[in-house]
């Protein structure tokens, strides 16, 4: 069960418009085999082909299936249970090698009344309910100052080890939802979920792992390399775009690969590592429209995430998408972004405001937390001296928190998995919008955006950009052998 939000543009003033909830539920798949097709290594292919077609679910014909969700109030002010709303969705599936998926429901709850505990189960009125679940309605997205504090957590790379269970288990101590100081009010995942690689199984007990959590919080996400799978002998992203839904439509972009959607006091653009970021791509049109949009009235902070990296100090993939910074960091400048998130790198690290590869007020701060639990370990090693732009850096399994404290200050904090919950966090930091203190002016931003755009256009005349990091040459790591199955 993942909830995720189905609207993310709409007026707290407006009845008609308060918050619908995408709600997504998987039957569990099967097949003939557990070695499926998988893609090669870590190897990308270039754009054009896309991922297999989605199945027309021959194998569910005639079955009695109903997509309906029965929610209510659980605050005792409102319908219980025992006369619960109904909505009614829809199912699709798809196939890959010899697996053939569950049945994978979408439906949509809502309008709901911001801010109140809701019970849901899903089911089919004729033929039973599933137990139920609990969340709380999210403030409507752009009150700004007014939702604070709100708490976002983090989390890359995560997998399904006994380390990424420390890491969901970390967070769920936070609290979820409700009114409690420092509870997660959502997620934002960063890329690299379920490492199935290829093993379609392997999404069904992602499902099931994260459930505890994406059952009662909202569930941002977004591709990372190992969501690129081969299915019928190509390569694509099937079993991310079947089984998670995003804002692609709401927000314009029109691909789940990248897209933008809204928190109370924060605009929130996901980004495409694996999409065509280059000089004309439709990502690029469509971030600076997008940013060009947001209302920092409305929505104060303005947040990045994405999955590779483009400042991490780490030897691991270093500057392995600097083309796609080259291509897009002139408009996060040129708008005032205040944080970006990054996973790909298997360890955590932050950095000062940057820009241009180094120090600069005006830029945003970089969090790199690829450091979620996935199979592949942590990546222990860092190049030295350790860079000026570079705050902290350390190789340990975790999650962090950001907590909009108003619309100018916000606490992040990062938490060890070995230090146990409620232990104070290995790092820490107050962001401050605008550089802090006025330290960037006008004139400041203005001189950095022309710089970095003189930047992007040396770099078309120099090596060139195209593409995406499918497109640009990237060597990853090989998996160990004993992950290695090619049917």
């Amino acid at each position: 069960m993942i909830l995720q939000p189905s609207r993310f543009f709409f007026s707290q003033d407006d009845p008609a418009l308060r918050p619908r909830i995408l709600l997504a539920a998987a039957a569990a798949g099967t097949s003939s085999s557990s070695s499926l097709a998988r893609k090669p290594g870590h190897h990308h292919r270039k754009p054009g082909g896309g991922g297999a077609a989605r199945a027309a679910c021959r194998h569910l014909a005639g079955l009695p299936l109903a997509s309906v969700v029965r929610y209510a109030r659980a605050d005792g002010a409102g319908p219980s249970f025992s006369a619960p709303s109904l909505s009614h969705g829809s199912f699709s599936c798809y196939s890959a090698g010899t697996y053939l998926s569950g049945a994978l429901h979408r439906a949509t709850m809502g309008p709901l009344d911001p801010g109140v505990p809701y019970s849901y189960s899903v089911g089919d009125p004729e033929r039973g309910w599933s137990t139920a679940f609990n969340f709380t309605a999210p403030l409507a997205p752009g009150t700004g100052a007014s939702a604070a504090p709100y708490t976002l957590a983090v989390v890359g790379d995560l997998g399904q080890t006994a380390d990424s269970a420390d890491t969901l288990a970390a967070i769920v101590s936070r609290g979820l939802g409700g009114p409690a100081p420092g509870a997660v009010q959502s997620v934002l995942n960063v890329g690299d979920l379920s490492y199935a690689d290829g093993f379609q199984d392997r999404w069904d007990t992602f499902g099931r792992l994260v459930e505890p959590l994406a059952s009662r919080v909202f569930h941002a996400v977004i591709e990372g390399n190992h969501e690129e799978e081969l299915a019928g002998g190509r390569a694509g992203f099937l079993a991310y775009e079947a089984r998670y839904a995003t804002p692609s439509n709401a927000s314009g972009s029109g691909t789940p690969l990248y897209y933008s959607y809204d928190l109370p006091s924060a605009h929130v653009a996901m980004l495409g590592t694996y999409a065509d970021w280059g000089p004309g791509s439709p990502q690029r049109a469509w971030l600076a429209a997008d940013l060009a949009a947001v209302d920092r009235a409305r929505t104060p902070w303005l947040v990045v995430g994405m999955h590779a990296p483009w400042y991490s100090s780490n030897t691991a993939h270093l500057d392995e998408v600097d083309g796609m910074r080259a291509s897009l960091e002139p408009l996060l400048l040129e708008h005032g972004a205040d944080l970006v998130f990054c996973g790909h790198v298997h360890a955590y690290e932050r950095t000062h405001r940057v820009a241009r590869r180094r120090r600069h007020a005006c830029g945003p701060a970089h969090v790199v937390i690829g450091d979620g639990g996935n199979r592949e370990g942590l990546a222990l090693h860092y190049i030295s001296p350790q860079p000026k732009w570079s705050v902290y850096r350390e190789a340990s399994f975790g999650h962090g928190a950001l907590t909009f404290a108003n619309a100018t200050h916000a606490r992040w904090e990062w938490v060890r998995n070995q230090d146990g919950p409620g232990a104070v966090p290995g790092d820490a930091a107050w962001f401050v919008r605008g550089g802090g203190g006025g330290a960037c002016s006008v004139a400041d931003r203005a001189g950095l955006v022309a710089a970095a755009q003189a930047d992007f256009v040396a770099s078309l005349a120099g090596a060139g950009l195209s593409g995406s990091a499918r497109t640009a040459g990237v060597g990853y790591a090989t998996e160990t052998a004993a992950a290695v199955a090619v049917a």
